[in-house]
């Protein structure tokens, strides 16, 4: 390939209407059980792919984000060329939306967009990359899974069942799209001490919290004793800021839980019009407030 190619991609975030830590493993990563859906809170990110010898740049609005070989985006290009086994020259320009360590997966989303981008892309450019090496849902989830634990999930996206690691993912189907708010409190929490924190908490923990095998997803939006998130228990101590934002929301009408490892909180509002009041009220405690769609 003699020119250089491009696109745009958009990654969304996502919220967790349920997370329950189940054990942690051998491997030191945690088995879960959660139900993931997105919404429309999008990092955008340019991909250009040229001749070269593998060199990967990337370069973020986010100053405060590492560019190098620990950023997720790298990663997953570098996954990509490893698999189809050329060397190419890659550059990301990411214009970052979506709150940093504040539970809403931007960063597993932007290596999961890295994956189904560049598949895209080569598919233009490079068809020969494909002759040899199947690269479909089940091969992309594989190499997602190496990369990081929620990217799986963003290949898909949707509403769906996530068990495992985050790795074993099972679409959900859910009719119609729902408003939802955003509030970004500022705190950044890091995942990896929240999960720290958490494996002291279980230990005391006895009973875990299930999801009935019935489950289908038809009534969802429904039922508010379907929400529930096991980081709250060490997150809100800790910062109470974040548990006076759910009960904030859940005043307003809305069912509301912290999602992921924190710190972002959201509320699923009744219908838009219903959207439009909560969000007017909630953005007076003057945190980073938004309005999105499921998707």
């Amino acid at each position: 390939m003699n020119k250089k190619y491009s696109l745009f991609i958009k990654a969304p975030a996502k919220i967790n209407l349920f997370l329950e830590v189940t054990d942690k493993r051998q491997d030191g990563y945690h088995n879960i059980i959660s139900v993931m859906q997105t919404v429309s809170l999008f990092d955008e990110i340019k991909i250009e792919s040229g001749a070269g010898d593998g060199k990967i740049e990337i370069e973020c609005s986010d100053k405060t984000i590492p560019t190098d070989e620990s950023n997720i985006v790298y990663k997953a290009a570098q996954s990509m060329l490893d698999y189809f086994e050329i060397k190419n020259n890659l550059k990301f320009y990411i214009d970052k939306k979506i709150p940093t360590g504040a539970g809403l997966g931007g960063g597993s989303s932007d290596g999961a967009a890295v994956i189904k981008g560049l598949l895209r892309l080569w598919e233009t450019a490079e068809k020969g990359c494909f002759a040899n090496k199947e690269c479909h849902l089940p091969q992309q989830t594989a190499l997602a899974a190496k990369i990081g634990a929620d990217i799986p999930f963003f290949l898909t996206g949707g509403t769906a069942l996530c068990q495992g690691i985050g790795d074993i993912v099972r679409p959900i189907k859910v009719i119609g799209k729902k408003y939802v708010i955003l509030v970004n409190p500022n705190v950044h929490i890091s995942t990896a001490q929240a999960y720290k924190d958490l494996d002291f908490s279980l230990k005391k923990t006895g009973q875990k919290h299930r999801i009935p095998p019935s489950f289908d997803g038809s009534s969802l939006y429904e039922r508010e004793d379907f929400y529930f998130n096991r980081f709250e228990e060490v997150i809100f101590p800790l910062y109470p800021q974040i548990a006076k934002i759910k009960a904030d929301l859940k005043s307003l009408g809305c069912i509301s839980l912290m999602t992921g490892s924190g710190s972002a909180v959201f509320g699923i509002a009744k219908s838009k019009e219903h959207s439009e009041e909560v969000f007017e009220e909630i953005s007076k405690l003057g945190f980073k407030t938004h309005k999105v769609e499921t998707c």
